[in-house]
């Protein structure tokens, strides 16, 4: 189990990565795209709602 002092996946998202690391590598960086994707996403939008603020 993770304390809050260390990184790691929530328990939510755990099962889910340990089954994309046994998909082909083709479909891992599919799904390594959509996270980087949504991540960049989350943090324009971020800095553009801290600019408007």
């Amino acid at each position: 189990m993770f304390d809050e002092t260390e990184r790691g996946p929530s328990d939510e998202f755990r099962l889910q990565f340990e089954a994309v690391s046994q998909v082909p590598e083709e479909d891992r960086k599919v799904v390594k795209a959509l996270l980087d994707g949504m991540i960049v996403k989350h943090q324009a939008k971020r800095m553009v709602g801290s600019l408007s603020s």
